[in-house]
């Protein structure tokens, strides 16, 4: 994956709970995108641990009803949008959203490795 940059088409958009971004992606050998991975800092406005919280901002993230999987120990929501299949997590630091594009032969096994990284 490497780092896209996002810079000012972020500055826009409202982020309560979020103080910094980045997003990075995944491409085929023709630039074909593959899968984004979006990840959020929170400031001190977030709470990761309250669940009506973690909720309301995995019902923004997709457009079905998010189910909730378990992944190497941790609870991931997994929701769609438009041709993507979308998984979020938290951390008590922040939010991570990798979509995938659904004709991607590998989903789960990009999602366990997004999950391993160490990301400061």
């Amino acid at each position: 994956m490497e780092q896209e940059d996002v810079g000012e088409e972020l500055d826009d958009v409202e982020r309560p709970y979020v103080d910094s971004v980045a997003v990075f992606s995944l491409r085929e050998a023709d630039d074909l995108l593959q899968a984004t991975l979006q990840v959020s800092r929170f400031n001190s406005r977030a709470r990761p641990d309250d669940a009506g919280f973690r909720g309301s901002i995995v019902s923004t993230v997709g457009s079905t009803r998010p189910r909730e999987i378990v992944v190497g120990g941790r609870t991931v929501s997994v929701t769609s949008a438009s041709s993507q299949d979308v998984f979020v997590w938290f951390t008590e630091t922040g939010l991570f959203v990798l979509s995938i594009s659904k004709d991607f032969p590998f989903p789960r096994t990009l999602l366990r490795g997004a999950l391993g990284l160490e990301l400061g």
